[in-house]
């Protein structure tokens, strides 16, 4: 039980870490923690709206190539897990994030769940899920006064 006690805390803190790693950019420390081919799976959005995004990154460079996409487009305030669960080599992480939309300085918000898979204390399967909602900032609405609410709000959750 000792054992299974560390196995789940160290997975944990590799979670925190790639959290901590989306605030300050530095992504060598997480990378270091994945096997050379390990999957990233990437899901924002649903299939309900268009503007939903998905991609695979594929091994370590494959990780910077992610890490350097959301530094480009997203500006993380604050990703905070809720929970976390733990089955075997597998942890599901849920939580919550705080962003700015780089392109538009737009708040976004999102409900996430993280599903990971480790061997041997290495992550080799990372999947991430959000559902996201953009939303205008009061400023914005207050300098264009005239239009209507349906076309001051962003797009509905997603």
């Amino acid at each position: 039980m000792y054992n299974g006690a560390i196995k789940m805390q160290t997975s944990e803190n590799i979670a925190h870490l790639f959290l901590d790693t989306l605030l300050t950019g530095q992504p060598e420390e997480f990378i270091s923690h994945l096997t050379e081919d390990a999957e990233i799976h990437i899901c924002l959005g649903n299939q309900l709206y268009t503007d939903s995004y998905a991609a695979t990154f594929m091994g370590k460079n494959g990780a910077h190539n992610l890490f350097g996409i959301c530094k480009q487009f997203l500006d993380f305030i604050d990703p905070t897990p809720t929970d976390f669960h733990h089955e075997g080599d597998k942890m599901i992480v849920r939580g919550d994030l705080n962003c700015l939309l780089t392109t538009s300085m737009l708040p976004w918000r999102s409900s996430w769940m993280q599903i990971w898979t480790f061997q041997n204390g290495q992550v080799t399967k990372l999947r991430i899920f959000a559902d996201f909602q953009a939303s205008r900032q009061p400023e914005i609405l207050e300098t264009e006064p005239h239009l209507k609410p349906s076309e001051q709000s962003a797009p509905a959750d997603i």
